[in-house]
């Protein structure tokens, strides 16, 4: 099972935008391409779990040898500044293919160091959480809707959108996938 963000060659990198009233301006300047993009991975679980970053791409393969235990582990962005209040955006091409009703993904959000927040499914205006996991999930994902199963098309990439969130000017935006 894996999550790839974006791909060797093609511009699949994420992108933070503020979207307020009749503007919009990029925070982030991603390019998975030429590099990590600043991303962060944590906390380590395994090597078969952990997100890897391989020129193009981050990725996480899930893990066989731990079966039944949880396996989750978070790519988080670098920190972006919004520059101004208003609603911010995150568009992103990926493509998944989880366990059928045991694992998922699905995508956080922190303003200034505060508690992650989960974008919830509502936010989505492209390609948003395809499934309702159950309490058989992973622990973090009990009873959650989630990125699940097999994306669109897959192994084509799909691009989602969601408006994860509302903050001020000044406000220090950070957004993590699990």
């Amino acid at each position: 099972n894996s999550i790839i963000i974006a791909q060797a060659g093609l511009d699949f990198s994420p992108v933070l935008v503020q979207v307020p009233g009749a503007g919009s301006s990029d925070l982030s300047t991603n390019d998975f391409g030429s590099g990590d993009g600043g991303f962060t991975v944590s906390p380590p679980v395994t090597p078969e779990t952990d997100w890897t970053y391989t020129p193009g791409s981050w990725r996480s393969n899930g893990q066989e040898s731990g079966f039944g235990e949880s396996n989750v582990s978070y790519l988080t962005s670098p920190p972006y500044t919004l520059t101004r209040s208003g609603i911010f955006t995150l568009t992103f091409s990926h493509r998944f293919s989880f366990e059928v009703g045991f694992d998922g993904g699905v995508v956080e959000y922190n303003i200034n160091g505060g508690a992650y927040k989960r974008v919830p499914a509502s936010a989505f205006t492209l390609n948003g959480y395809n499934v309702s996991l159950g309490v058989d999930a992973v622990a973090p994902l009990i009873n959650q809707q989630a990125f699940g199963s097999n994306s669109p098309g897959h192994p084509a990439f799909i691009t989602s959108t969601c408006r994860a969130g509302v903050g001020n000017a000044g406000d220090v935006v950070t957004v993590r996938f699990m």
